[in-house]
């Protein structure tokens, strides 16, 4: 009795290891080379801000935060591996939206690490995973998880509600689900009484 006791304990605790494991979440080892720190200096050189953002293809295309740059004079795009780049231009902007897209100023060598774009609609309930940089630039690419809790579409773009937990300094970064693909960008937070 013992023995089939301890056979069915060890079963338990392989099934309980392998469900964990089929858990689907995001590859963070991956996603780390394609968030960045994007960080705003004063006339003077002075950082005066700083945010999140995302690359989106191998020349160095970035997405971050309409006022993540709005005040920036001068800005830095930090990497994971503490690699820093001068942004070039802002190829795009769109203050209603919260989003800007930019380029950074790279040699012709360097070939950037750019994240996946999801093409499926992203739906209510689905888990996502947040990544960015809140409150200090040495929590470069903190990763919370949470749900879609809402969806609203409005004047041709859609904005996503979720729960995950994200803080000053992750505006501009990443929303992805599961498969590493990109489902949104992080721009605002509500803070509830609790």
């Amino acid at each position: 009795m013992k023995k089939l006791c301890f056979i069915i304990l060890c079963l338990m605790f392989v099934v309980k290891a392998k469900a964990q494991n089929l858990t689907p979440h995001p590859n963070v080892k991956q996603l780390e080379k394609s968030v960045v720190v994007v960080k705003c200096f004063n006339q003077y050189h002075q950082l005066q801000s700083y945010g999140s953002g995302i690359i989106i293809d191998s020349n160095g295309n970035c997405i971050t935060c309409y006022h993540v740059l709005k005040d920036a004079y001068y800005v830095k795009i930090m990497m994971q591996n503490g690699n820093e780049y001068e942004m070039d231009k802002i190829v795009s902007e769109n203050e209603d939206c919260d989003l800007v897209r930019f380029s950074i100023k790279k040699s012709q060598h360097i070939k950037f690490p750019p994240v996946k774009i999801s093409k499926i609609e992203i739906q209510k309930g689905e888990d996502v995973w947040a990544m960015g940089t809140p409150d200090d630039m040495q929590n470069i690419n903190q990763i919370t998880k949470g749900g879609i809790t809402n969806i609203f579409k409005r004047n041709g773009y859609t904005k996503l509600q979720t729960d995950v937990k994200i803080a000053h300094g992750s505006s501009g970064g990443g929303l992805f689900n599961s498969k590493n693909e990109l489902v949104g960008i992080t721009a605002s937070k509500f803070i509830g009484d609790d």
